[in-house]
């Protein structure tokens, strides 16, 4: 009994390090994009949460930039150029006009029920996130 709980939680810990994992890449490679699509369309780049609020973060430190804006509950941690938005991420969505920017998501489970704003203020396939971060349990435990 012992020794299979002892498998259990080995298996339960490397299912995490490899989401974990690929999540980091994956958030590397989403951010880049959508900083390109930024650029590309000339339109500001909004991380909705602090780059420090997903889950490999903390693990390996700071994977994405925080954008033009970053808009968070808590205020974005850290020094950057652009502007910090500090609040109820609703509420400060309201400030962007429609299809105005290109939205990075840091960490998705904050913003879960936003989605439908998100949207609106988003140009055209400007929405980027990790899909990774619903398959970590970890994420789940930390977020809610």
């Amino acid at each position: 009994m012992l020794k299979t709980l002892f498998k259990l939680i080995i298996v339960i810990i490397l299912y995490e390090f490899s989401i974990i994992t690929i999540n980091y890449f994956e958030s590397k490679r989403q951010y880049k994009q959508s900083i390109r699509t930024s650029n590309r369309i000339n339109k500001p780049l909004v991380v909705l949460g602090s780059p420090y609020s997903n889950i490999s973060s903390k693990f390996y430190g700071k994977i994405i930039g925080y954008g033009d804006y970053c808009v968070d509950n808590n205020k974005c941690k850290g020094n950057f150029l652009g502007e910090n938005i500090e609040g109820d991420i609703n509420k400060n969505l309201e400030k962007f006009g429609k299809k105005s920017c290109v939205v990075y998501i840091s960490n998705i489970s904050k913003v879960k029920d936003k989605l439908e704003k998100i949207n609106e203020i988003a140009c055209s396939n400007g929405i980027y996130y990790s899909e990774y971060q619903n398959y970590s349990i970890l994420n789940k435990l930390l977020n809610h």
